[in-house]
């Protein structure tokens, strides 16, 4: 149980950063990513509420694993509001190895705002601290 325990949170928390680093792709901005992630913290919830009194801990806990996929998408979807509000465009992801970031050519560096900074690494807590949630609730 402990072995399926890890492989779900490891499992988890990649889907929040494969979210994260990827959220300027089509398939990310599409409805069929919203109805994936959708569909898998509906799954948890009711998984969570009808076997919450038989199951162990650590089940509980994994079942609460498939909601940061949706948590994720809707505090994204809110920072991309906030981007366009304040800068007309979407944010250029200021973290290393994410799309669009061009390491070690200086002529092709990628100008960053203060905005695509903040809100970069505002979401980076965010994947973090939506992953550690589950264990505290």
């Amino acid at each position: 149980m402990k072995f399926i325990f890890l492989l779900f949170s490891i499992l988890a928390m990649y889907a929040n950063l494969y979210l994260l680093y990827n959220r300027s792709k089509n398939w990310a901005k599409s409805s069929k990513k919203w109805l994936i992630v959708t569909l898998l913290a509906l799954f948890g919830l009711l998984f969570n509420f009808y076997f919450k009194e038989t199951v162990s801990r650590s089940t509980i806990l994994i079942f609460r694993f498939f909601r940061t996929p949706l948590i994720f998408s809707i505090i994204d979807y809110i920072f991309s509001n906030m981007s366009f509000m304040i800068q007309n465009r979407e944010i250029k992801l200021f973290l290393r190895g994410s799309p669009g970031t061009i390491h070690g050519d200086m002529k092709k560096r990628v100008n960053y705002s203060l905005v695509d900074k903040v809100l970069s690494f505002i979401l980076l807590i965010f994947t973090i601290f939506n992953y550690l949630l589950c264990f505290i609730i």
